[in-house]
């Protein structure tokens, strides 16, 4: 569902000949969803996350920042609701979640999310189709992407790739719609899962 842009940035390195780009990934409408420095891998076949990481809500305020480092989120982190507030607030080394993560609603309650075990928190954005969210179509296919780890959920209808389908809901929203998601929600970066049927198991694969 989405490309990127990019631009390059020679100020900045991730060791002696990796040279730190910075990455714009835009969401369905062209707007910047993701941005965060990257290095070309020394193999050449992937880009690894390395230092500022920003996420942002369809309408540009911030959505998550944080760093990574060498691939992995690395030390403080934050998400923030579309008004503003802070929804998520905690620490990851070495790509895990450690200590104490705090979250608050969007009035700014605190919320225990004592049931949410996945490494994403709920207000996450993820890229979903029209038919999902209009029509209550079952999901048929999940994608976790390896560019910018963004999740995409899509129905089994012949135009739910097409951008015009697109829409943008929080992750939250898709496991309250169909929790049989959850079984799957450990995908790895660039790993694919599909169902034949409502009810039927996932297959999981490389995308």
């Amino acid at each position: 569902m989405a490309g990127f842009r990019s631009g390059t940035s020679r100020q900045m390195t991730a060791g002696p000949g990796r040279d730190l780009s910075i990455a714009e990934i835009p969401d369905a409408s062209g707007s910047v969803r993701f941005r965060y420095a990257r290095y070309l891998a020394e193999a050449g076949d992937r880009w690894v996350r390395h230092g500022p990481f920003l996420a942002y809500h369809p309408d540009g305020t911030p959505a998550s920042r944080g760093t990574y480092d060498h691939g992995g989120e690395q030390g403080a982190w934050q998400d923030f609701h579309p008004n503003g507030q802070l929804a998520a607030e905690g620490a990851y080394d070495k790509g895990e979640k450690v200590g104490a993560w705090r979250y608050w609603l969007a009035d700014g309650t605190p919320q225990e999310w004592t049931d949410w075990p996945f490494a994403d928190p709920p207000d996450v954005a993820v890229f979903t189709t029209r038919a999902i969210v209009e029509e209550g179509a079952w999901i048929a296919h999940v994608s976790h992407d390896d560019e910018d780890g963004a999740w995409q959920f899509h129905d089994a209808g012949p135009g739910s790739a097409d951008m015009a389908e697109a829409r943008i809901v929080s992750l939250r929203d898709i496991v309250e719609r169909d929790p049989a998601v959850r079984d799957i929600l450990d995908l790895p970066l660039g790993g694919c899962a599909s169902r034949d049927a409502p009810g039927s198991p996932w297959d999981r694969d490389r995308c």
